[in-house]
């Protein structure tokens, strides 16, 4: 434990050794183990002194920055103070995005004895997860002997709300097993996750939590329920949920009249539209969003034309119905109506109207909202760059715009757009290089055999076996496969054995490999070698072919033959 300790504080120190000026101030106020204060700090319960900052820190007003400054000062005094002024320290220091703050307070903490105190170390979770270090929120939330039910809740929101619901869903399984009672914090956390990753069965078991717990009255618990219900397409237990409701809010409309558009019952969501009192723009955009999925895109546009205020994503849901429907010429014409009726646009805007011009290989088009992105100060999203990318590639025109901030899928299409544009090898390699070394990602099975395929086309297969191995997938049978196929489009026979001895090795006799081994043994006229193969793949069974689906952690297949 002592090591842990020792280890952290380090780790904090050294993240604060460059800070901005008023950074320094605090880290040199607050006491510290470089500090010669902290071994002088007095065990003095927090006094009537405390009083005015606590409110201050506690009201969020406009007076916090200098009620922080001078609790970092009276801490440097010798006065100790109690948790509840720590908790408001640390609180403070998220909602002021003071991250070099909440990190001095963490190392006095740790050093002050306070480690142990559940609502700060709760507090500390919080901090975390505000500047989005989960890692370490889940590092403070291992150290508390005793979490309560509120250190586990802001955990398992913290995981919810980046995105990583198995890990929140998880969490939520451990707390159930832990002895502390979950609340209704909690259900709504977990059932959230198991709307977004469609657990239907998981949900269901949480909503017999909900009964359990005294809690089938409550609203929002109810409002996540019909959330989590229509995500999972169970869009009947959705409609018997809200029809048991007693009191119904705006959520809870939005929720049944978005269960039933996403799950293509048209009819029914846009009766719950017409009974709302004050639809909101949530429930319009959810109701044409479903339309322009599923139903007449004419009838979306007439309710975008006769709803009030509408903004861009009810704009977005009718151009990227269009373009879902191949309907890119009208998505087009909608993208230039949006412009002339002045609606702000978005990344998703762009990323929308960009796919359709894709699909029609529209240059000059595609170049023009390149400009738009530019002008909307959007070029550098992430979103954008990689639909960017992709439209000049199927445009032939491929670009490396060097203010896009790419992800593995950017480079995925740009290899693609490599292997389908005559983009020299040693270019691509350049884009795979950059993937690794200016942008730290690391690289995929799928970018590795993506770029295999790429050298068998440019004849450069005898790279291959030691990108494999650098890239640690030697004992992937998936990648020699994609070495044979290379191989057999650059007639590179003796690197060819050599992979088809690795799949051999690897996953045993494949059909795939001896039919590739066989076209190579003939076009070198090998013919006692073709007989060779050909025997060895007749004496395989052909395998059914199987298509999955897999529910939570069911798989389900239909064989075919």
């Amino acid at each position: 434990m002592q090591r842990y300790l020792t280890y952290l504080s380090k780790r904090i120190r050294k993240h604060l050794q460059n800070l901005p000026p008023c950074a320094n101030y605090i880290n040199n106020i607050i006491p510290t183990r470089n500090n010669t204060n902290f071994t002088a700090i007095p065990h003095v319960e927090t006094s009537d002194a405390w009083a005015s900052i606590i409110l201050d820190l506690a009201q969020c007003g406009t007076r916090t920055e200098h009620a922080l400054f001078e609790a970092s000062h009276m801490l440097s005094s010798g006065t100790r103070p109690n948790g509840y002024l720590l908790v408001q320290m640390v609180r403070a220091s998220a909602n002021l995005s003071w991250d070099f703050c909440g990190l001095q307070l963490h190392t006095y903490i740790l050093r002050s004895g306070f480690r142990s105190n559940v609502f700060v170390s709760t507090a500390l979770i919080n901090f975390y997860v505000r500047i989005s270090s989960l890692s370490n929120a889940h590092k403070v939330f291992d150290e508390i002997p005793q979490p309560s039910v509120v250190s586990w809740n802001s955990l398992i929101s913290g995981y919810a709300h980046s995105g990583n619901y198995s890990k929140a869903l998880n969490l939520f399984l451990q707390l159930e097993r832990s002895g502390v009672s979950a609340d209704s914090y909690s259900l709504t956390a977990a059932l959230g996750a198991c709307g977004q990753l469609g657990f239907l069965q998981l949900g269901k078991s949480v909503h017999s939590k909900t009964v359990k717990l005294g809690l089938q009255d409550s609203t929002v618990v109810l409002n996540c329920l019909i959330d989590m219900y229509g995500k999972c397409g169970s869009l009947q237990e959705a409609n018997l949920v809200f029809n048991n409701m007693t009191e119904r809010d705006t959520i809870s409309w939005n929720s049944v009249i978005a269960a039933g558009a996403r799950n293509g019952s048209l009819e029914q969501a846009f009766s719950f539209l017409q009974q709302m009192d004050d639809p909101d723009i949530i429930s319009y955009n959810e109701m044409i969003n479903g339309f322009s999925r599923f139903g007449d895109i004419e009838d979306a546009i007439k309710l975008l034309l006769s709803m009030p205020n509408p903004n861009s994503s009810s704009w977005n849901s009718i151009i990227t119905g269009y373009v879902n429907r191949g309907r890119a010429r009208e998505a087009l014409d909608f993208f230039c109506k949006m412009q002339m009726e002045n609606v702000e646009m978005d990344q998703f805007t762009f990323s929308s109207i960009l796919s359709g011009v894709a699909g029609i290989s529209a240059l000059t088009w595609g170049m023009l909202i390149h400009c738009c992105t530019i002008k909307y100060g959007l070029a550098t999203s992430v979103v954008v760059g990689s639909a960017l990318i992709d439209m000049y590639s199927k445009c032939g025109k491929m670009k490396r715009e060097r203010d896009v901030k790419p992800d593995e899928i950017t480079f995925l299409n740009v290899i693609s757009a490599c292997s389908h544009n005559q983009i020299p090898f040693e270019s691509a390699l350049q884009f795979f290089e950059s993937m690794i070394g200016e942008y730290g990602i690391k690289p995929t099975l799928e970018h590795c055999c993506s770029m295999i395929r790429l050298m068998g086309q440019r004849g450069e297969v005898w790279r291959a076996e030691k990108l494999i191995f650098q890239l640690g997938f030697g004992a992937c049978g998936s990648v020699w496969r994609a070495l044979v196929g290379a191989c057999g489009d650059c007639r590179d026979l003796m690197v060819a054995k050599y992979a088809a001895a690795k799949v051999i090795q690897l996953e045993g006799d494949d059909e795939y490999v001896y039919v590739k081994m066989s076209n190579l043994y003939a076009h070198y006229a090998k013919w006692e070698d073709v007989r060779v193969v050909r025997m060895k793949a007749k004496g395989m069974r052909k395998e059914a072919g199987y298509s999955w689906i897999e529910m939570e952690n069911v798989i389900s297949n239909s064989e075919y033959r």
